[in-house]
């Protein structure tokens, strides 16, 4: 008896708190084509497009699976976009690379590809689980002929990679004063840094401090190295800051070169060089 109410109890407070069970991604991908099929009529023509939610990455991972179970239905006839149309279409471009598209632009790509439906999908992040929402949007029209939202989608490690946003920060120059072609031999050195060491990190190339509130600062000091000697004694460091916290610094590169614009040169040598310093700011950023 004690049992029995105890699980009474339990139901109850379940339905009082929006218990729901989680299910995976492909779950929520075949729910979403399930629907899809009672709005729209067999033989559809329909062409997929992702929209802004997660990141691009996640956006397109879902974007292709939902693709794959409508082509795999038979219900659908799914407008493939080959090579020659992506040439064609230049916003469509744009599109993959951001993972975000406008619903006017939207609705004219799936034209211009012959589709008659078009179908949003997004997939973001909600606390720690994800939703999956598509839409269905008749091309001639504009009409919406369906939409459909699913959540508590269970977060899978292989595919949730694809969701961690790329951090930005602004470079800030500090010691002695740098010509404009200097200062660009610098930001396109570090920036070939971050991507060859793989660091999650990207410079904001207007300078402006970031969201996060990201900084690089790169110290470069140029001292004769002595009286009647032509040569630069050079001081050289990078160092990461968060606000007014400094996260990770390198040591300080001395070098000695004949001039300025060499001085940097070899700066960014060092800096490509320094495996520690990148590896350790890729750790702090990725936890």
């Amino acid at each position: 008896m004690k049992k029995c109410v105890f699980f009474m109890v339990f139901c109850v407070l379940a339905a009082g708190f929006g218990f729901t069970q989680q299910i995976t991604l492909d779950t929520a991908v075949r729910n979403g084509s399930a629907y899809l099929q009672g709005r729209l009529s067999r033989g559809s023509r329909v062409t997929v497009l992702a929209v802004s939610g997660g990141s691009p990455e996640l956006a397109a991972y879902a974007m292709a699976a939902l693709r794959s179970v409508l082509v795999n239905s038979g219900y659908f006839i799914v407008v493939e976009r080959n090579e020659a149309d992506l040439k064609v279409l230049g916003q469509e471009m744009i599109y993959q690379l951001s993972g975000d598209v406008s619903d006017e632009t939207a609705l004219s790509i799936g034209k211009q590809l012959g589709a008659e439906h078009l179908v949003s999908c997004s997939l973001a992040r909600q606390g720690g689980e994800y939703r999956l929402e598509l839409k269905a949007v008749q091309v001639e029209t504009a009409r919406i002929g369906g939409q459909w939202l699913s959540g508590a989608i269970h977060p899978d490690p292989a595919w949730t990679r694809l969701d961690r946003q790329e951090k930005s920060a602004a470079l800030i120059f500090a010691g002695d004063e740098l010509t404009a072609r200097e200062q660009d031999v610098l930001s396109q050195g570090i920036s070939s840094a971050l991507d060859s060491h793989k660091v999650p990190l990207a410079l904001d190339e207007e300078g402006v401090t970031a969201a996060d509130g990201y900084t690089l600062t790169v110290t470069v000091y140029g001292r004769a190295a002595g009286i009647g000697n032509n040569l630069l004694q050079g001081e050289v460091s990078l160092k990461l800051n968060q606000g007014r916290r400094t996260l990770k610094q390198t040591g300080t590169y001395r070098i000695t070169e004949t001039n300025m614009s060499m001085l940097v040169q070899r700066s960014v040598e060092r800096i490509q060089a320094d495996k520690a310093f990148f590896q350790g700011v890729t750790d702090i950023l990725n936890n």
